[in-house]
This record gives C-alpha cells, structure tokens and sequence, in this order.
C-alpha cells in the first residue's frame, strides 16, 4: 500500500511543479483585501501657510510605498520646520465597508498677543478644541488591484476664549499600502492638517 501511495505522489508532483513554471498558468487569485489600518497625526499650523491645500496634496503625492517619511515627516515638509503643534492619533482600523471613529475634547493653551501699557504682550489664553474623525475604507469596482478606497469626515468645535467656531472637512481617495491621504481646513483664523497612512498589513 505504502508503495501505491509513493507512486501517485510521484506522479502528481511534476504536474504540480509545472503548474509553478507554466507562465500560462492563472496565479492563484490575490487576497482581498477585508480590512485597513491608518497611522494618523493632527497638525495645527502656527503661521497661516499659503496654499496650505495644494502644498499638502503635492507633497502627498510624491510619496509612496515604502517610503520611510512617517506622517509627522510629511507634516513637517508642508508645514514648514517648528510652524505646528502636533497632536499624534491612535491607528484607525476598520473592516472594509464599515467606519472607525474618533471623537474627543482636547483642552490646551495658546498664547495671545494682548496689549499692556500700549505693548502687546503673549499671554496664555485656554482654548478648548473638539473634534470628531471618520474613516471608511471602500473596494469599489473597477479600482486597479490594492486600491483601497478611504473617505475622511472631520467636523470639529474650536472654543477659543468667548468665541466658537465650527469647520467640516472632507476627502475622499484612492490610497495603496503606504500612501499618504491628507486634509486641511481652517476653524476660525486657525489652520488644520491632518495627514493618514494606509499601514501595510497582511492577510486576513
């Protein structure tokens, strides 16, 4: 019996072997891909930067894969060197089709030029920021392979001594893993970056 068995091994082998050379061959079919994880910072810029937008969305671009610029690098060359305050994020993970989401108050200082004796003067002033992140990752037909999908919905309450302001922002893009995603927007005279990665993950 033991013989039988070593024969039909053998005689399926080569099959097996030439089914790896034939280029003719389909390959096996890629994993699909069920869920996505970002790395996340959120940056307030401290000098208003021109074109904040169109800086960002260029620099993004220009990075892919496995490039070694974390998001705070990314950050730093659109913002310029020491023009932000960065407030790192937990990793957003969401299976494909559904959402994470990120709601907190964050309650800070900024300093305020005030005039004293007719010389204005930096004073720490509380400011209380509010905000809400969501992140869905999307396959959606006719994307090239490993395409994922990524839709950011940011809205965000600024209490800035007796003043309140709001602001929404909105983005949607086709990321692979590795790619940067990022989103600006200003929130009274304050303006915001934020800047995701889709981490490389395995199979799931």
């Amino acid at each position: 019996m033991n013989v039988l068995v070593a024969l039909a091994y053998l005689m399926v082998l080569p099959g097996a072997f030439a089914a790896d050379l034939d280029p003719n061959v389909a390959a096996p079919a890629p994993w699909p891909v069920r869920q996505v994880e970002w790395r996340a910072v959120l940056a307030e810029i401290k000098s208003p930067v021109a074109n904040l937008e169109a800086r960002a969305s260029r620099e993004a671009s220009l990075l892919h894969g496995t490039s070694e610029v974390a998001a705070e690098g990314l950050v730093d060359r659109i913002a310029g060197n020491d023009n932000y305050q960065l407030q790192p994020l937990q990793p957003f993970v969401a299976n494909v089709g559904t959402s994470a989401t990120l709601s907190t108050f964050v309650d800070t200082q900024r300093n305020q030029a005030v005039k004293q004796n007719g010389t204005l003067v930096n004073q720490p002033q509380p400011l209380r920021v509010g905000y809400s992140i969501v992140v869905t990752p999307s396959v959606q037909p006719g994307t090239p392979e490993g395409v994922v999908m990524s839709e950011v919905v940011v809205a965000q309450t600024l209490a800035d001594g007796n003043a309140v302001h709001q602001a929404n922002a909105y983005n949607k893009a086709g990321l692979r893993e590795g790619d940067f995603q990022t989103l600006v927007w200003t929130t009274g005279n304050r303006q915001f970056l934020l800047v995701l990665r889709r981490k490389a993950t395995g199979p799931f």
